[in-house]
């Protein structure tokens, strides 16, 4: 148990934060919902994006697909950042922002 480094750690964190938020995007609870309507976007996006999160977490296990990980999180982050900062939720583009931030910790310490 000594043996587990710093990027694997943050790694697994990062994929229960992506797998978690996935969950949540599938399962859609009433704010979600209601979030997404207000907002005039299909149900189909919300589970999308939930599908999204899951096979990004799914990578991020997979020590030979893990940059791929990296990637489609990044892309997926980056477009919610920019929505969130479109319609003025600006906290939780911040969160988004860290988890972002987050994820290329854990690439540059993968890679020391």
């Amino acid at each position: 148990m000594d043996d587990i480094t710093f990027s694997t750690w943050l790694t697994w964190l990062l994929m229960a934060a992506l797998a978690g938020s996935g969950l949540l995007a599938l399962i859609g609870g009433k704010i979600l919902r209601d979030t997404y309507a207000r907002w005039s976007y299909p149900e189909s996006y919300r589970y999308a994006t939930g599908i999204v999160y899951i096979a990004a977490a799914m990578l991020l296990a997979a020590p030979a697909y893990r940059l791929l990980g990296v990637a489609l999180a990044s892309m997926l982050l980056f477009v919610l950042i920019v929505t969130l900062l479109d319609h003025r939720q600006y906290a939780g583009a911040l969160s988004r922002f860290g988890l972002l931030g987050a994820l290329w910790v854990s690439v540059l310490a993968a890679a020391a």
